[in-house]
């Protein structure tokens, strides 16, 4: 890109331009010749650039695209009953997001149109150029014809001058005077035709400078339209993590979870801590050996949960919780006047990973196989 720019700083400062391959530079005159070449060469490198962009953004668009809708056909199938209601909205907002995508993608072809009907537009230019440079060239020709036309003429008049002084030299200062207003005569349109020479370099530096200005905004424009690709691939990106963490909590939802077990035998618990020791049945999970040995459940899987628990003691009237993080979400008692009772307690909670849920009493003395714990997800 910048040997193009140095080109165009180059061709921006030149004076003139070669017009014809076999044309000679006058040995006696300034430069006024450059070749056109350099143009034709950018010209086609601009339009190969502009057709490869557009050609790679169809194609990621179309890849990208491709991905989403498999990524989404995945998504629908492996989502269960139990949320489709609560996904409705992200589903919506994604389909969203697809049809801005999709609105992008129209935007970006209609400013690649634009550019291709610039581009249209700085061809004619050029050709409107190379039109004028060949009308400059012949002006320049016959200007040249003229000048030896004029030398010739004039030379022959010097000859028949100088036989007439050498003929009549009384004659002298009179043919001399008016020899000076022939000479002035063709001075003033030698300098007529270099004024309008140099009116037409001028005219042709200032369209170079406009075609010069084109260029700029059309690669102005190219990297708007890379920055609204950048932008777009940063959104699908997006979009694809977006899904994943979906299709993550609807593997979790799918997931079972629950536990049943008892109390091994009759005893008090000082540390608080009830321990159903025997597990009964348990499925979904992995840490059973340390929900045994101390009593408290370390959620695994994150979701809503049920937890129903009944204890058989002879302690009267003394209180009992389930906790939360140490945190009571339900409480119950002991029935304060049957020696022995069977007292119940259930409550629902929402568990994040890594939350402990467990019973806690330190003053009844609980008896074993009739007391019992059940812990089951529900979503």
């Amino acid at each position: 890109m910048r040997i193009v720019l140095m080109r165009f700083i180059l061709l921006a400062t030149a004076r003139g331009f070669l017009l014809e391959p076999g044309h000679t530079a006058n040995q006696t005159g300034k430069n006024e010749c450059l070749p056109l070449g350099t143009y034709l060469s950018d010209k086609e490198d601009l339009r190969h650039q502009m057709d490869k962009l557009q050609r790679e953004n169809e194609q990621k668009l179309h890849i990208l695209t491709s991905q989403l809708q498999t990524r989404l056909s995945a998504f629908e199938g492996k989502i269960s009953e139990n949320d489709r209601k609560n996904e409705t909205l992200e589903l919506a907002s994604l389909e969203k997001k697809y049809k801005e995508l999709g609105f992008n993608h129209t935007l970006l072809q209609q400013e690649n149109k634009l550019l291709r009907d610039k581009y249209s537009y700085l061809e004619s230019e050029i050709k409107r150029l190379q039109n004028t440079t060949a009308e400059t060239s012949k002006n320049i020709s016959e200007l040249q014809q003229l000048k030896s036309i004029n030398q010739a003429l004039d030379f022959r008049a010097v000859q028949n001058k100088v036989h007439s002084l050498e003929q009549q030299s009384n004659l002298l200062t009179n043919n001399q005077n008016a020899r000076n207003q022939d000479f002035m005569a063709l001075y003033n349109v030698t300098k007529v035709s270099n004024k309008h020479v140099d009116e037409l370099q001028q005219s042709f530096t200032n369209h170079l400078q406009r075609f010069d200005t084109s260029r700029n905004e059309t690669l102005v424009h190219i990297f708007k339209i890379q920055s609204q690709q950048n932008a777009s691939s940063f959104e699908m990106r997006n979009a694809f993590t977006k899904i994943k963490t979906l299709e993550g909590q609807a593997a979790d939802n799918s997931k079972k979870v629950a536990l049943t077990a008892c109390v091994t035998s009759e005893q008090k618990f000082s540390d608080g801590v009830v321990r159903f020791s025997t597990v009964k049945f348990q499925v979904g999970i992995n840490n059973i050996d340390t929900f045994k040995s101390s009593g408290k459940f370390v959620c695994e899987i994150p979701g809503l949960y049920y937890i129903s628990a009944h204890i058989y003691t002879s302690t009267k009237g003394y209180g009992f919780e389930v906790k939360k993080n140490g945190m009571v979400i339900a409480t119950s008692a002991s029935d304060s006047t049957s020696t022995y009772s069977t007292n119940p307690i259930s409550t629902v909670v929402e568990l994040q990973l890594k939350d402990t849920l467990y019973m806690s009493t330190s003053i009844h003395l609980i008896r074993g196989v009739y007391s019992c714990l059940s812990i089951m997800k529900v979503k």
